[in-house]
C-alpha cells in the first residue's frame, strides 16, 4: 500500500518563495547578529570520556567544571 503525502514537496518551496521577503535577513546578518548561549556539545571517544570523568573525581568538581577548566587553560 503507497502512502500518500498531504502535500507534495514542492509545495512546501512554493509557499517559502511567496513568504514576504522583507522579514528575511541574510545569513551573513544572521551570523553577525547570533547570541551564545555558553553551551558547547562535543563528541569524544569514551575512553577520553572516561578518562576526564575520573579527573574530575579526583579534583572534587563536577565534569562541566573541569572540562572548562582544561579549556581554558
Amino acid at each position: 500500500m503507497r502512502l500518500r503525502r498531504k502535500n507534495p514537496p514542492w509545495k512546501a518551496i512554493e509557499t517559502a518563495e511567496k513568504e514576504d521577503s522583507a522579514d528575511s535577513i541574510s545569513l551573513d546578518d544572521y551570523k553577525d547578529h547570533k547570541e551564545y548561549s555558553g553551551k558547547l556539545m562535543i563528541r569524544v571517544p569514551r575512553s577520553l570520556h572516561k578518562e576526564l570523568v575520573e579527573s574530575a573525581k579526583k579534583e572534587g568538581v563536577s565534569l562541566n567544571q573541569y572540562a572548562l577548566y582544561k579549556l581554558a587553560k
